[in-house]
């Protein structure tokens, strides 16, 4: 089901709202809008576009992190892990539920006006 132009106009601004909190844990700047991106490219959605295509996003989680990196993004998402000292962190984090939305609404085709223009 197609979700609304609100559904799509809040994921929009929770997901612009996470990824700066994000941004701002790793010590950058905050965007004022959320960048486009590709569709068929994890390593190029508008998520991965807006850390800088440091890593990828694919469905519900954010993958290739260092463990620096994946304590950063835990850490200002609020998201509970886990630490095996034998194996350190998985090089994935699971996406806030609503990053995760945002990634379905966008691969689905919800979002044309965040879709590069060479798609």
């Amino acid at each position: 089901m197609a979700r609304s132009r609100q559904e799509l106009g809040g994921l929009k601004r929770s997901a612009l709202a996470l990824v700066n909190k994000g941004r701002l844990a790793f010590g950058w700047e905050p965007l004022p809008t959320l960048p486009k991106g590709n569709k068929t490219e994890p390593s190029s959605c508008p998520l991965a576009v807006a850390f800088n295509g440091e890593w990828a996003v694919g469905g519900s989680d954010i993958e290739g992190l260092s463990d620096s990196a994946y304590n950063t993004l835990a850490k200002a998402w609020g998201i509970e892990t886990s630490y095996d000292p034998d194996y350190g962190h998985p090089d994935w984090l699971e996406l806030p539920p609503k990053l995760a939305d945002f990634v379905d609404a966008f691969d689905n085709g919800e979002m044309p006006e965040l879709v590069e223009e060479d798609q």
